[in-house]
């Protein structure tokens, strides 16, 4: 497995394989309905619908981390 890029979380500075977004902590605080919206849009290919779950399954893992502050 070839790590590629860091996880998406701007905080975090772990390295993932190309076809994950983010590092397996932070993936597993996103919620299920919305880890499905990211699969099912990189499976699609990177479009619209695909940066809007991106960008929510990201907001999700900050709330998660700042409510446990």
């Amino acid at each position: 497995m070839t790590y590629t890029h860091k996880c998406a979380v701007e905080a975090c500075t772990r390295r993932v394989p190309s076809e994950m977004l983010m590092c397996r902590r932070h993936w597993f605080m996103v919620p299920k309905d919305l880890r499905d919206r990211v699969w099912a849009g990189y499976r699609r290919g990177t479009d619209a619908e695909y940066d809007v779950a991106v960008a929510a399954a990201v907001d999700a893992v900050r709330i998660c981390e700042a409510s446990k502050r």
